[in-house]
């Protein structure tokens, strides 16, 4: 299995709505001043991992997918490990595969 994500049978979505399958978590990660890029590159090397700006002021926004073999919330705290990370914020989690399991008439609620 490659690290795409999964994606359940948008009959299964209101609307035609194909959504992922697995766990996405969107997070800011603060950097010491100055280390915003070089952060940047390390964490978006991560599995799962992409990093989608803030690189300039030092604050990434990122997400985290779910990939073969390593769940998202596995990753949440790698980027404290990352030498010029200050801190990880949780501020969104999506969890698919609790979606996955309703029926498609709850999800039309």
């Amino acid at each position: 299995m490659t690290g795409e994500p999964r994606y359940v049978d948008a009959t299964a979505t209101q609307a035609g709505q194909v959504l992922p399958e697995g766990d996405i978590l969107s997070c800011v990660v603060y950097t010491k001043p100055g280390m915003g890029s070089e952060v940047a590159a390390v964490v978006g090397a991560l599995a799962g991992v992409e990093v989608h700006c803030g690189a300039e002021i030092d604050k990434l926004v990122i997400t985290i997918e779910d990939v073969a073999g390593q769940p998202a919330a596995e990753m949440l705290g790698a980027p404290n490990h990352i030498e010029g990370v200050i801190n990880t914020i949780l501020i969104y989690h999506f969890g698919g595969q609790a979606l996955a399991s309703q029926s498609p008439d709850a999800l039309a609620d």
